[in-house]
């Protein structure tokens, strides 16, 4: 078939959606005949059918920017797994680490716990070893005391010396015991003990 003459849009629709200025680019270059008219309108003679083969033969160059635009796409997201599955593995790890910091700090928590105890029960047997060296000490104190009050009495104080008496003045009693020459009874007038 012979060429047709057709408008700018009307080639770029029949190039596989070419812009206008393209075809118009295209047309200046010598790749495809062109005329202007009278009022400055430029007409480009294009063949249908070749025109129709060659969009089938090759893509057109919308289809290349969307295989290109696929290509990159398809970059991308396998860039974007890499950077996925690495963060996966960086979380899993991060919640390992605070798995085991969470048992470490309840350990210490719990040994804290048992240090408060032991500490409040080392207070009190503190205490109460200084309580029971008071009372240890008191009754020392108690049985030095009485120890010295015993050994006191132990040692019979010396005798007064008594008054010495003149013999005629001492009344001799006769059949009288010790016990009653002491009370001072004689011997019909004792009672029973």
């Amino acid at each position: 078939m012979a060429e047709q003459r057709m408008s700018l849009e009307e080639a770029g629709k029949l190039l596989g959606g070419l812009h206008p200025n393209t075809v118009r680019s295209r047309a200046r270059n010598g790749k495809i005949p062109f005329e202007k008219d009278n009022s400055g309108k430029w007409w480009v003679f294009i063949d249908p059918e070749a025109a129709a083969n060659d969009a089938k033969a090759k893509p057109t160059k919308a289809l290349t920017n969307e295989y290109t635009l696929e290509a990159a796409n398809v970059g991308i997201f396998k860039t974007l797994e890499v950077t996925i599955q690495t963060l996966n593995q960086e979380l899993e790890t991060t919640r390992a680490e605070r798995d085991a910091l969470r048992s470490q700090a309840s350990e210490a928590a719990r040994r804290l716990g048992e240090l408060a105890a032991a500490e409040a029960r080392t207070k009190w047997l503190e205490a109460e070893a200084a309580d029971l060296r008071r009372r240890l000490d008191a009754e020392a104190e108690e049985r030095r005391k009485l120890t010295a009050l015993l050994t006191h009495r132990a040692e019979p104080p010396a005798p007064a010396p008594a008054p010495e008496m003149p013999v005629a003045a001492a009344p001799v009693v006769r059949g009288r015991g010790l016990l009653a020459r002491l009370w001072g009874r004689g011997a019909n007038d004792q009672k029973p003990l």
